[in-house]
């Protein structure tokens, strides 16, 4: 990109000439802004994520997620909420494709500072983790649960440099909570909606189980992933 000091202003009256001006300061400072936000690295599927799930993250320090809590608190989901339109973008250039035309929103929460989301468009359904500057997406196909299963997951991975993990997935009616224990220790109760459930934690740990439980608490299904 050149210098903004060699950008020439045609022979045009001061007046517009200012307005001229004005506006190329305010694009340029917008995307400096877009472009820092989007110091992105990828995830490649099989390394770090489960099979079949693409990933992409934005850089930003591990202290960040000082915040984290256990157990999260379920917000509401709003296209025009800044994060999802952040998640939206993220999601976009994850898949090297125009923003979804026409997301629907499943599930979200909180965590401390930040915002997890579920977005179902098409045939895939995606969650993203973010604050008002940092996105970390994961998209995988909306596969249904087989058969009398009652859980299973269709993506996860991780983000290396942020020691930060994630799983999503599929439930059946009867499944009222979800538990994640990553092979850390740590513990994760999930957020559970409309068949789908979600859960993150901010440590390398992968996760070692996923148990599903009903309104009573006992015991329905667990999963052991086999992430890389």
């Amino acid at each position: 990109m050149p210098d903004l000091m060699t950008i020439a202003i045609p022979d045009i009256p001061a007046d517009r000439a200012e307005r001229v001006w004005a506006h190329v300061l305010e694009t340029a400072a917008r995307e400096q802004a877009r472009s820092k936000k989007r110091r992105a690295i990828g995830i490649s599927a099989g390394a770090s994520t489960l099979a079949g799930v693409l990933g992409f993250a934005l850089v930003t320090p591990t202290s960040s997620f000082a915040s984290w809590t256990e157990v999260p608190t379920a917000i509401p989901v709003s296209l025009t909420d800044t994060r999802v339109e952040l998640c939206l973008d993220t999601l976009s250039e994850l898949r090297g494709q125009f923003r979804p035309l026409a997301p629907r929103p499943i599930l979200g929460e909180r965590r401390g500072d930040f915002a997890a989301f579920l977005v179902a468009d098409g045939g895939n359904v995606s969650m993203c983790i973010a604050d008002d500057d940092f996105s970390v997406a994961g998209s995988a196909e909306a596969a249904p649960l087989r058969g009398s299963e009652t859980i299973s997951l269709l993506g996860g991975g991780g983000v290396d440099p942020e020691d930060l993990r994630y799983v999503f997935g599929r439930v059946a009616d009867e499944v009222r909570g979800v538990t994640v224990v990553a092979d850390d220790g740590v513990r994760v109760t999930a957020s559970v909606r409309d068949g789908y459930f979600v859960a993150w934690w901010p440590t390398a740990g992968a996760p070692a189980t996923v148990t599903a439980t009903d309104g009573a608490g006992v015991v329905l299904a667990t999963l052991t992933p086999r992430d890389g």
